[in-house]
């Protein structure tokens, strides 16, 4: 008897715990993405449930019937039952837990009724979302499609313009271009006038240059210039004529280095410099004449050892006549000094 309630006990333990399943189950039903996995699994505890329930059932009435049947033995025989019956007490907590067992049958029942419409709520919601799923596609292709066509006219659009603005500066270069051989040709015909007329030119300047190659031969040589120095210090030079015998340049050949004397060879207006250096302290003059005649004068003082070895520069302009003579004379004092070429006589034609 023991066992049988057991037995109760742990069916009734079983059918608790699927029916709290189940109750799990069923308030839950707003997981979106569970909702259609669960419901087969949800099926499946309903299934188990009944199967249960209904073994339940059979093994309470075999129980009553077992029942019945031991008591009508015990009474028929009088034999004393080697088993303790059940008492009333027994019998009746059996006939409450039956009665319990009757009413959590109901509302499992009630809750599979439940469950049922759960799973069409869920089912209905699930088909709407699958329509939703479908619409927005839809709408999505058309959204695109709507989209692409709209890109497709603007292009054509962007091109039919750009067509148009190709033949519009088609057209204006090709007026640019017809405008630019016109002036190409205006320009031809100038440069070929040009031409012949720097032709004749040159034409007119080499017939001159034939006639006047003598002269030109000429005027090269009329590069007259000449510089000379004197090579050493004489601190007793008192008269005469200053020779430079060291010749640095000779252009024309106009300067005598072995009299001092410059030739004029041809007529023109000459320049001429001369600078003397005085010995130590002494002072010195000299001139520079044109055939004998003194035209300008310069001087190198000395007076003591604060005022030795001064300069005396001077230069003057000449307008000769070819053969006139120009030279360095002395006029008074002494000597003159060296250290390279400072003591000079130079002249040239301007």
């Amino acid at each position: 008897m023991f066992k049988l309630i057991s037995l109760f006990g742990l069916v009734f333990i079983g059918v608790q715990c699927i029916s709290d399943d189940i109750l799990q189950s069923s308030a839950n039903p707003n997981k979106a993405d569970t909702d259609v996995k669960n419901i087969d699994v949800f099926r499946q505890l309903l299934n188990q449930e009944t199967i249960i329930r209904m073994n339940l059932e059979q093994k309470v009435q075999q129980m009553m019937a077992d029942l019945s049947t031991l008591k009508e033995r015990t009474e028929a025989g009088g034999k004393t039952c080697m088993y303790q019956l059940p008492s009333e007490q027994e019998i009746r907590e059996l006939k409450v837990q039956v009665e319990w067992l009757k009413t959590e049958n109901n509302a499992l029942r009630n809750l599979s009724v439940v469950g049922e419409r759960e799973i069409l709520f869920l089912k209905e919601k699930l088909r709407i979302v699958v329509s939703q799923l479908t619409d927005n596609q839809r709408f999505d292709t058309n959204t695109n499609s709507e989209g692409i066509n709209d890109k497709i006219q603007v292009l054509q659009k962007r091109l039919q313009d750009s067509e148009s603005k190709i033949l519009a500066n088609v057209a204006k270069n090709t007026a640019a271009i017809s405008e630019l051989e016109t002036q190409h040709l205006i320009y031809n015909a100038t440069i070929n006038n040009s031409i012949s007329s720097l032709q004749e030119s040159l034409n007119q300047y080499e017939s001159n240059l034939d006639s006047n190659q003598t002269v030109s031969k000429f005027d090269n040589l009329t590069k007259i210039g000449f510089t000379a120095s004197v090579t050493s210090s004489n601190w007793s030079w008192n008269s005469g004529t200053l020779v430079f015998p060291n010749v640095i340049t000779n252009l024309g050949n106009g300067y005598n280095a072995s009299d001092g004397v410059f030739t004029a060879p041809m007529v023109g207006v000459y320049v001429f410099f001369v600078n003397v250096q005085s010995y130590t302290f002494n002072t010195i003059y000299v001139d520079i004449v044109l055939n004998g005649m003194t035209k300008v004068r310069t001087m190198a003082y000395g007076y003591d050892s604060k005022e030795a070895y001064e300069a005396g520069p001077n230069l003057v302009v000449l307008s000769l006549q070819t053969g006139d003579r120009v030279w360095v004379k002395h006029h008074s004092g002494i000597g003159y000094y060296y250290v390279g070429p400072i003591t000079t006589f130079s002249g040239f034609m301007i």
